[in-house]
């Protein structure tokens, strides 16, 4: 009979081989930074909307372009922070069943009941379609996981779903990344747009001061004077062309800032579809655990993945 201590110990259950570390990773208390996860999805999507449209007044059509790109992507975030929140949920439910005293009949529907919650939430948050997630698959599911004579059995039923909406959901993060690299595009399309005027006339500038180097060049090699002595233009052009350092410098300060702040967001979301899929293995080394009569009791996974995913705005 599997033990099902009430104690909290620490676990070694992610190797080297699972996140990439050279010693194994103890896991302990995942639930709380499983929110502190999905806080800081939900900050990263909210902050890159206000970088996105900070540099465009709120009338201009470069602004409204921005914020039609950008809408999309802000719901994609929202619909990861509920399912985030949702894994977790369920995360919270198991332990409670694990760390009961109840009849295994009774642990069997409590984990029918985990299951359903995680399957509901998700399926209402709209972003069911992207993890493979059906009404008729998840009624299928429950099901069977209520024919089931023990909590093992429960969670073995479960393992496959988990895995499969753990692995749509490392997809969906891949595809928001790729979003967000089109929407930084349209940022800064539209960054130039703004400055388009300076631009055209900074590069005019820069094209006569070439051309009056050219002349002042061959000149000085001894070529026939054709015009008058293009030295008086050529300071008036140089001044020109300093006197534009100053917005030249707020135009690249703008792309910057954009750039960087997109940079941070798609860094983030590839590290939670790394997060999510460490999530799923580890559901299943959890089972596994169990069936071995390990006494293996704690769910709550990943301390170390979450700490390195969260900005300390939200730690």
């Amino acid at each position: 009979m599997v033990v099902y201590a009430r104690m909290r110990f620490s676990v070694i259950l992610l190797t080297a081989g699972l996140i990439g570390c050279s010693t194994p990773v103890t896991t302990q208390a995942w639930g709380e930074n499983t929110m502190r996860l999905a806080s800081a999805l939900e900050l990263s999507g909210a902050t890159l909307q206000v970088q996105a449209r900070a540099h465009f007044t709120p009338d201009s059509p470069e602004f409204l372009s921005v914020s039609l790109t950008g809408r999309n992507i802000e719901n994609e975030f929202a619909r990861q922070v509920i399912a985030w929140k949702a894994l977790d949920a369920y995360a919270s439910d198991v332990q409670r069943v694990l760390d009961g005293h109840e009849m295994e009949s009774e642990r069997v529907k409590q984990m029918a009941l985990a299951f359903h919650d995680l399957h509901r939430h998700l399926l209402q948050s709209g972003i069911a379609g992207k993890l493979g997630l059906t009404v008729e698959r998840h009624r299928t599911t429950v099901q069977e996981i209520l024919a089931t004579k023990s909590m093992v059995s429960a969670l073995e039923v479960a393992q496959p779903a988990v895995s499969i909406l753990c692995t749509h959901l490392a997809a969906a993060c891949k595809q928001l990344e790729l979003e967000l690299d089109d929407w930084l595009d349209t940022c800064l399309r539209q960054i130039d747009s703004k400055w388009h005027t300076s631009l055209n006339g900074y590069a005019v500038l820069l094209a006569r001061k070439r051309d009056l180097e050219t002349i002042i060049a061959a000149q000085a090699a001894g070529a026939a004077m054709r015009e008058g002595d293009p030295s008086g233009e050529l300071l008036k052009v140089e001044t020109l062309v300093r006197n534009s350092e100053g917005w030249r410098s707020l135009y690249a300060e703008e792309q910057t800032s954009v750039a960087l702040a997109f940079r941070d967001a798609r860094s983030h979301v590839r590290k939670t579809a790394h997060a999510v899929l460490e999530w799923g293995i580890a559901h299943r080394e959890i089972t596994k655990a169990m069936r071995s009569d390990s006494g293996f009791v704690n769910i709550r996974l990943l301390e170390a993945s979450a700490n390195e995913l969260a900005p300390a705005s939200v730690k």
